[in-house]
């Protein structure tokens, strides 16, 4: 290999940096390597070095593991060495986000409410993806046939369907079911209340009532488009729309107060208010917590975030993931914010990175002895 050959990060890999370790974004094989700081410094402060200038700020005994990073960010094609002529035709990825539509997904909570008017209403809006929840114990396949047949024209591409009131599968005829499956904007069909849990195709069988899914890691499967929406927005309440049993309309299930009502607004016009959109350009850079934590440009985080001064947010409900110890809320060794000492309020936010510093040696260490 020759000596002048100069380190070059893929644009398409971006390291993101956490409170106590970070991650590598695969923006293109939509996967995640989460590594040491010391791994992020390097690869972040040594771009357009040749291998001799990154081993030579270190000390020797540094050097070995320095290397070792080196071959393992090769080896999982995160970097590669050009000429520096070579490195200047490899720009970096442009940041920026965009979405040709005013809303992108809505969701109805009631199948009655879905009419030609309202599907005019969503496609004005250019909405592409829909759930709707179905809470009658029993929908014809006739009558589901209907409905689906109202979405031809329509913009909606993709439809996923929520039963909620069904606590028998023989509700689900074989003819419905079938229905389901062969069409082909049906991308999901979920079953609350069945005899037991199971997947079928596009059906998923749910024993138990249905409830909010809280669990964020079941979403987190970075790619460029979430990565970019997430530099700039809310990945979760940005172009979103709701519309409640009773036609309420409103940015999300979980914010309070309605922005209108079907038949008395426009669906367009709500979603133009300033007031509907207040979350939409709230970014996790912004978020008490979320800010120091390593997955936040890939996170849809459904909690509700609450106002502090002119640019700051917080929660009053935690989040399962504790970004200054690295930990999930089912590791060992894992500490809630307030065990840590880390006050996140109205107030204010703060922490003292002395005493974390003594927590982490701790919460790690006993997860290493039970591992032994």
């Amino acid at each position: 290999m020759s000596s002048n050959l100069v380190l070059k990060r893929f644009a398409n890999c971006i390291p993101v940096k956490g409170y106590m370790r970070a991650a590598i974004y695969d923006l293109q094989r939509n996967s995640i390597d989460l590594i040491p700081l010391s791994l992020y410094e390097l690869i972040s402060g040594c771009e357009l070095q040749t291998r001799k200038q990154i081993l030579e700020r270190y000390t020797e005994q540094e050097q070995e593991t320095i290397q070792e990073y080196l071959d393992f960010l090769e080896e999982k094609e995160y970097i590669f060495f050009t000429t520096p002529e070579g490195a200047q035709h490899f720009p970096e990825l442009k940041q920026e986000w965009d979405y040709p539509a005013q809303i992108s997904n809505a969701i109805i909570e009631n199948q009655e409410l879905v009419t030609t008017a309202l599907l005019e209403e969503l496609s004005d809006l250019g909405v592409n993806s829909l759930v709707i929840f179905i809470d009658n114990k029993q929908i014809e396949a006739k009558a589901m046939s209907l409905l689906l047949e109202q979405f031809n024209g329509a913009s909606v591409e993709n439809i996923s369907f929520i039963f909620t009131g069904i606590n028998d599968e023989q509700y689900l005829t074989a003819e419905l079911e079938l229905l389901l499956q062969e069409d082909g904007r049906v991308i999901e069909v979920k079953v609350y209340q069945s005899p037991e849990n199971k997947k079928e195709g596009k059906f998923e069988f749910i024993h138990g009532k249905f409830r909010v899914e809280e669990d964020v890691r079941k979403h987190m499967a970075p790619n460029i488009h979430l990565y970019m929406e997430a530099l700039f927005y809310n990945t979760y309440y940005n172009r979103k729309l709701f519309i409640g049993k009773k036609g309420e309309i409103k940015n999300s299930f979980n914010t309070s107060g309605t922005s209108g009502k079907l038949g008395e607004t426009k669906l367009i016009e709500v979603v133009q208010q300033p007031e509907f959109q207040e979350l939409w350009n709230l970014s996790k850079d912004q978020t008490d917590v979320c800010k120091d934590c390593e997955f936040r440009y890939l996170c849809m985080d459904r909690r509700l975030p609450i106002k502090r001064g002119t640019n700051q947010f917080y929660f009053e409900k935690e989040c399962d993931y504790n970004p200054y110890l690295g930990k999930w809320k089912q590791d060992t060794g894992y500490l809630n914010l307030e065990q840590c000492g880390i006050k996140s309020t109205a107030d204010g936010f703060s922490i003292n990175p002395e005493h974390i510093e003594q927590l982490l040696a701790t919460a790690w260490s006993t997860e290493e002895e039970s591992n032994t």
